[in-house]
């Protein structure tokens, strides 16, 4: 009995620290809301009043044994709720850390050159463009200077292809580039096979500074904000600038609990806040990174943009396969690769969604369909988030998310949307706005000398688009869409 007796106050002993330590960490995480944290607080501690009760409070042997068991249960609960909660915050604060953005830039030489690292091409000429991203190329030269201990030879041109003609007509021996611009010649008549003439030797991390953006004190329901996300051109990590082939603006109100998705299509002709007043394609603007795609859009829409979300096709799709997949509405029968959609409901996984997102040249409105089915994508993809189906896929949608999604939303923020939606589960009004313009060919900025198909912005559904944007910042109700 002695030992029954001692047992049991191991036990309780256990209990209360697991039980001091799980209420601690809920409220570190900042998730939960106030109701919820009072009723599992108390949930806690009646659990441990009974426990007490039985081991300590009555002497027969089988009631002791029944607290025992009552409190060895609470603990191995707690516990296993710490190892499946934990995870969901440590990933929440990684994707919000706000990481640095890096420019990868290569050195490349021709496909058969026999050298093989940058040291054994130390004595080459170099290709570098003369104003375009020079200064994340002068700072992946000097890294390679300091390398080598020597001074490269260094021949500068006005252009992405007068750079890949040069190296191509042997008139430097290698090119020094950043991987991003490389993606531009891809879509150039006359360049789709250089990216196989050529090999990488070496390449160098350049971090590009962001602009110091203090946010705002808290996320509350009386506030509304506006999110840009950006789809990255590209698989893999997510700290790489490229093309941003999705480019929409939420604006949220958790007032009203309405969300408006404005999508702008990718060939938007528009300036660029590095561009000294040059227009380019809106996409390209992710190659100098995500403040400059975030500008460039605050310069349309003549708005404040607080944070940004980035994703990449790897991310993506993840996301979409650990929510069991979406169901997406299209309007238009069509064909891509392996998958076909018909008009109505599809339900769609991760590759097949991707598909869905990025298909235009069979589409009738091409470019601006696009725009539409991305924003039904990201829409299926939120009322799927927003719905109690999700906690059966939280822990696999938390590790879909590593390394591919990307924020400056802070932790306390996102933490302040999770706790207002499990106080009420009120549901969200979520519509979205496409603008439009015209085809056009055009000079841009990042491709000069170079006429690129771009559209041109009609200005009409620019300013629809800032009135909507302008109406949920104001606390005034959308139409629903039907």
């Amino acid at each position: 009995m002695k030992k029954i007796k001692i047992i049991g106050w191991e036990l309780l002993i256990l209990q209360g620290i697991v039980s001091i330590g799980f209420l601690v960490f809920l409220g570190q995480s900042e998730l939960i809301p106030k109701g919820i944290f009072t009723g599992i607080l108390s949930g806690i501690i009646i659990l441990l009043c009974l426990s007490v009760f039985f081991i300590l409070w009555k002497n027969k042997k089988v009631q002791r044994i029944i607290g025992m068991s009552l409190s060895f249960l609470a603990s191995a609960g707690l516990i296993a709720a710490f190892f499946v909660l934990s995870p969901a915050v440590d990933m929440l604060r990684k994707i919000s850390m706000d990481y640095d953005e890096m420019a990868k830039v290569s050195v490349y030489v021709r496909a058969e050159d026999p050298a093989q690292s940058i040291e054994a091409a130390g004595s080459y000429s170099f290709g570098i463009l003369d104003a375009l991203d020079r200064e994340n190329t002068d700072a992946a030269v000097s890294r390679i200077e300091e390398r080598l201990g020597t001074v490269l030879a260094q021949e500068s041109f006005e252009s992405v292809t007068m750079l890949a003609e040069a190296l191509e007509e042997e008139m430097v021996d290698a090119i020094i580039l950043n991987q991003s611009l490389l993606s531009i010649l891809d879509e150039l008549e006359g360049y789709e096979n250089f990216r196989q003439s050529i090999r990488e030797i070496t390449s160098e991390q350049v971090i590009i500074e962001k602009s110091e953006q203090e946010p705002s004190t808290e996320i509350t329901e009386n506030a509304a904000f506006t999110v840009y996300i950006s789809g990255i051109d590209g698989w893999g990590g997510i700290d790489t600038t490229g093309r941003s082939d999705v480019n929409i603006i939420a604006t949220v109100n958790p007032k009203t609990r309405q969300i408006l998705l404005v999508s702008t299509p990718r060939d938007y002709f528009v300036e660029l806040p590095v561009s000294n007043g040059a227009k380019d394609k809106l996409t390209h603007a992710g190659i100098y990174g995500v403040d400059c795609s975030k500008g460039a859009l605050e310069q349309l829409y003549g708005i404040e943009i607080d944070y940004y979300f980035r994703v990449n096709f790897s991310g993506f799709e993840s996301i979409i396969d650990s929510i069991g997949g979406i169901d997406v509405d299209s309007d238009y029968d069509f064909t891509v690769d392996d998958w076909h959609y018909q008009v109505g409901t599809n339900h769609l996984d991760g590759l097949s969604a991707l598909a869905f997102a990025r298909e235009r040249y069979t589409l009738p409105g091409g470019d601006l369909t696009r725009g539409e089915n991305q924003m039904k994508i990201i829409q299926a993809t939120l009322n799927k988030c927003m719905s109690p189906a999700i906690l059966s896929h939280y822990t696999e949608v938390l590790e879909s998310m590593e390394g591919s999604v990307q924020t400056n939303l802070p932790y306390s923020h996102i933490a302040a949307l999770v706790r207002m939606q499990l106080d009420d589960g009120r549901e969200w009004n979520i519509q979205s706005y496409g603008v439009s313009g015209t085809s056009s060919f055009s000079g841009t900025y990042s491709i000069p000398n170079q006429s690129l198909y771009v559209m041109m912005p009609d200005m009409d559904t620019v300013e629809e688009a800032q009135r909507q944007i302008q109406q949920v910042v104001n606390d005034e109700l959308l139409e629903e869409k039907e």
